[in-house]
């Protein structure tokens, strides 16, 4: 495996980037014994096509040998070459770029958690966890699933919230955090905590459901309630339960319950018997049984008692499982108050998974990660994992079963959108419960929205190819560089995550990893917009952004920053581009990481007839690196120093260099049509050169005719303004030489990465799907990779 540990190195030196841009090509990073490894500061302004790539890197899929060894050798036909997509397989691929590929050719599979518990000791002491639980009694945030989220494979494109406290004043607190996130639409409901035994019950859900703008703007998310935890035990007959039953079945909420089974180890005062009895008492209410109703795995066989239960649990239609806490059923006494060991293949848990989807079938199965009681014993990918192993079972039987080809969408994603809703005078659909298809009739527009968001429209991959990371809270950095001071949207700590800014000179901006939730952006290459790289004097922003992503396989690529006049250039470059960020063969491998650089930028213009630019392309040529280049072609607005005529003349020199030209080449909408020295002269000269690329990125750019950064600007949200420049680069560079990325996070001068991704894919619907995929996936993935 090449893997090696990495440091944890944070250092202290500015990264910089053009017009308050740093680019984002990145590469899975190896790092000696913990796999792919990108750190989480890095992102600064990375785009968002290449993100969520991370989950093929997964294992030994990458090894070590990360170069794709075959020529570059330009096609004559279209122009594609095999440094991108070429409508084929290229051969020669690396295992990592093929890895890579595979995601994308297998499409995102929806995720959405059911069961996320959110609480923060450190502000003023909380119900639960025990201050003894050194695991749980820590700060567990918003902020810290959607990290961690960001991360799976696939990753988790949604959360609802299931509140761990008694206290009822939490609710409105956990709700406020959510309101604080910048990605909150990734949590679209909540389940409350309530004593449904306390008189009180009534005025309190009342209050609880009320929608105050001021004070509770997002009590629409309370869709139901966890109860019989922290109070009181089920007993449908007793007159003040069923006053509140009848209330909450009325409002069509959802209850949330443990009932394990097991009262002589863990004081159950929910046995299943009283579940049924709820059930058919209040026949409207649908009821889940949290944590696989209490399932072990002690033997081979499920526990007889447990069985029989299970079958009477699933002849009450209201009644469904949540598929969650894998790991519990190896804690056979139930004790939270310390981790404890459970195995992490599927086949210990089958026997189980086996009883449950026997008995509620593919429509009453939800899944959930119970994060962070989970970190007791494993891990949410390691959960994932077991529960995607298992519906391929299901999905596509080996054994000659039967096939349940909607199976694991249904309850990784879907069911639990049609189940966490308020459903007044719900009743049950025969065959499905009310939660499969077949109950589809009546989905209000809010879910239907939420299916499309995160199920079906969440199956196309995307890898953000332009993305930049920057902190200038950091000692060291420049005030006269990028981004200025004065720029209100620009000048503030942009990570990959975790914000936490160093200094009173800038605060936090949004996390790249927030920004992106929910967007479908499996991967990311990084960018830099920073001068100061790796030199003789010392390491500077290079290893600064990539101890920033190292470990965070969200990003697959960095292109680096360098002077290609600089006598100094192939020295640097060994500096920048091979070796390990930390001592010895520690840290990141930037060789591994580090595919291509961008040129011309803080330097010196496009000059083949100099020998010292020569000399150093030669260079790059023969390490088959890629150069990400700026020429907007508006040398009277923006200081033009790279027109096209000089980047072809680079193409022509060095024809196994593949370019790619960021931003749409400078294009702008002005006029109802392109400018005609762009569109009839400059593209067409760019696009008979066959290693010549177009990165399809900072859309709003085009409605910024003078090309000023330095503050916001108004631009069209509708893919009809941008058509006239998107079908001219179509027709130019076809389907293999568009690449997408997002130019985060100066994207936020005029708009969203998501305002982005909808104009791309609305362009982009006009196109095949194989056509789509290119552009938004396959395409930076072939591009962005060392071919000597």
């Amino acid at each position: 495996m090449c893997v090696a540990k990495r440091t944890a190195r944070d250092r202290e030196w500015h990264t910089q980037g053009e017009n308050g841009l740093v680019l984002a090509n990145m590469t899975l990073v190896p790092i000696r014994g913990k796999g792919i490894s990108m750190n989480g500061d890095y992102l600064r302004s990375v785009g968002s096509a290449a993100i969520l790539l991370w989950g093929l890197l997964v294992a030994n899929a990458l090894s070590c040998s990360t170069n794709d060894q075959k020529p570059m050798a330009p096609a004559a036909s279209s122009g594609a070459s095999n440094g991108a997509g070429d409508g084929g397989t290229p051969a020669g691929l690396s295992p990592r770029t093929m890895a890579l590929l595979a995601k994308g050719m297998g499409k995102t599979k929806p995720i959405t958690d059911t069961h996320v518990h959110l609480f923060q000791p450190s502000r003023s002491g909380v119900a639960w966890p025990s201050s003894s639980n050194a695991t749980l009694y820590k700060d567990y945030l918003p902020g810290d699933y959607l990290t961690m989220a960001a991360t799976t494979t696939p990753p988790i494109l949604g959360s609802g919230i299931v509140e761990a406290s008694p206290w009822n004043d939490d609710t409105q607190w956990v709700l406020g955090q959510v309101d604080k996130t910048a990605n909150k639409d990734f949590f679209p409901w909540y389940v409350a905590q309530l004593d449904i035994s306390s008189a009180d019950f009534i005025t309190n859900l009342t209050s609880y459901l009320k929608v105050d703008p001021m004070t509770n703007p997002d009590a629409d998310k309370i869709v139901g309630l966890r109860v019989y935890l922290w109070s009181g035990s089920i007993n449908p007959t007793d007159p003040i339960q069923k006053a509140n039953l009848t209330e909450v079945q009325r409002l069509g909420l959802t209850l949330d319950v443990i009932s394990r089974g097991q009262p002589a180890l863990m004081n159950e005062t929910n046995p299943k018997a009283q579940v049924v009895a709820l059930a058919q008492a209040f026949p409207g209410i649908r009821i889940i049984i949290d944590h696989m109703a209490g399932a072990k795995i002690a033997a081979a066989m499920p526990d007889p008692r447990w069985m029989s239960d299970i079958g009477l649990l699933a002849n009450q239609p209201n009644i469904f499982i949540k598929w969650s806490a894998f790991f519990d059923a190896a804690n056979a006494t139930g004790d939270e108050s310390k981790p404890w060991t459970a195995p992490k293949d599927m086949m210990s848990y089958k026997v189980i998974f086996d009883a449950l989807f026997n008995a509620f079938g593919e429509d009453r199965l939800i899944w959930g990660s119970n994060y962070p009681v989970v970190l007791l014993a494993g891990t949410v990918q390691e959960e994932l994992q077991i529960a995607e192993d298992y519906l391929a079972t299901k999905t596509a039987p080996v054994d000659g079963g039967t096939a349940y080809p909607l199976a694991r969408d249904k309850i990784m994603a879907k069911n639990a959108l049609l189940f966490y809703r308020r459903v007044p005078g719900w009743t049950p659909t025969a065959g499905d419960a009310g939660v499969g298809d077949g109950g589809a009739g009546a989905i209000d527009a809010k879910t239907q929205a939420l299916i499309d968001k995160f199920v079906t429209g969440k199956t196309k991959p995307v890898v953000d190819s332009h993305q930049h990371v920057f902190q200038p809270s950091r000692s060291g950095v420049s005030p006269f560089l990028y981004p200025d001071p004065a720029n209100t949207t620009l000048y503030h700590d942009f990570v990959p995550k975790n914000c936490v800014a160093l200094s009173t000179k800038a605060t936090c901006g949004p996390a790249y990893a927030d920004e992106i939730a929910g967007q479908g952006i499996l991967l990311t290459g990084v960018v830099e917009a920073s001068p100061l790289n790796n030199n003789a004097t010392g390491n500077y922003d290079t290893d600064w952004v990539l101890n920033q992503i190292a470990g965070n396989d969200q990003f697959f690529n960095y292109t680096a920053q360098l002077d290609i006049s600089s006598k100094d250039f192939i020295k640097n470059l060994d500096l920048n581009a091979e070796g390990w960020t930390g001592p010895g063969d520690a840290g990141v491998n930037r060789h591994d990481m580090v595919a291509g650089l961008r040129v011309y930028l803080w330097s010196a213009a496009v000059d083949v007839t100099d020998p010292t630019q020569i000399a150093n392309l030669t260079e790059v040529q023969k390490r088959g690196m890629t150069l990400d280049i700026i020429s907007r072609g508006q040398p009277a607005l923006m200081n033009e120093k790279n027109p096209k005529a000089g980047i072809v003349a680079l193409a022509k020199m060095f024809p196994k260099i593949r370019i790619i030209i960021d931003h749409m080449a400078g294009a702008k909408i002005a006029a109802a049509t392109p400018d005609p020295r762009w569109a009839l002269t400059d593209l067409p000269s760019l696009a008979a050169q066959p290693n010549i690329y177009v990165k399809f990125s900072a859309f709003f750019d085009a409605a910024n005719a003078t090309g000023d950064e330095s503050k916001p600007w108004t631009a069209p949200k509708d893919m009809m303004s941008y058509k006239p420049i998107f079908d001219t680069l179509w027709s130019a560079f076809g389907e293999d030489r568009i690449i997408w990325g997002s130019n985060w996070p100066p994207v936020k001068l005029a708009g969203t990465i998501a305002e982005e991704v909808k104009i791309a894919e609305d362009y982009l619907a006009t196109k095949t799907s194989d056509q789509r995929d290119k552009v938004m996936f396959k395409n930076a993935i072939l591009f962005y990779r060392r071919i000597p």
